[in-house]
């Protein structure tokens, strides 16, 4: 146990150092939504007996249907953006497991307070979907500053593989230097 204080405590230093000496925004994350409704966990449970396969072959067979679960639409959790663009922080992720990222975002204003971008994510969390313990994402970014300490911001990223297009909206809040 002392060993992990200790690692946990290391680990939130090295975070909290950079932050200290560079100007960025608290990111506060909140919600999603999805494409599709739910997703398929992987599992599959039996639904009945398969009377074609005992009319064919005699013996009882069984039916199967995928296992669905609704995607998690409150993916609340906190980050750190940095002025230079970069990201990092925690939240809980759609499929209900907890997501560290670090990500790299460049944007553009197009319009007064509006801004759209291109994010790189690296994220954690993912591994039960995937299979990669670490999963890279392309995201598409749109901003409005609210006021000049408050932006609104969302993220989308298209279907990929078995999983559904996403928009994730977060609040970022300025801190002063």
């Amino acid at each position: 146990m002392y060993d992990t204080i200790n690692l946990k405590s290391a680990v939130a230093a090295l975070l909290l150092v950079p932050l200290a000496a560079t100007a960025g925004e608290l990111l506060v994350h909140g919600a999603s939504w999805h494409g599709e409704k739910e997703y398929h966990t992987g599992e599959w449970k039996t639904t009945g007996i398969d009377w074609n396969y005992y009319a064919r072959t005699g013996q009882f067979g069984y039916t199967y249907a995928k296992v669905m679960r609704p995607y998690n639409n409150t993916n609340t959790g906190l980050g750190y953006l940095f002025d230079s663009g970069w990201a990092i922080g925690a939240y809980r992720n759609s499929y209900y497991a907890t997501s560290a990222y670090v990500s790299y975002t460049k944007d553009w204003q197009v319009l007064g307070p509006v801004r759209l971008g291109l994010s790189g994510i690296l994220a954690t969390g993912y591994s039960g979907q995937t299979g990669n313990a670490i999963q890279p994402a392309v995201a598409l970014t749109a901003s409005y500053q609210l006021t000049d300490g408050i932006t609104l911001r969302v993220l989308g990223a298209p279907r990929v593989g078995d999983g559904a297009a996403v928009a994730h909206f977060f609040v970022s809040y300025r801190l002063q230097r």
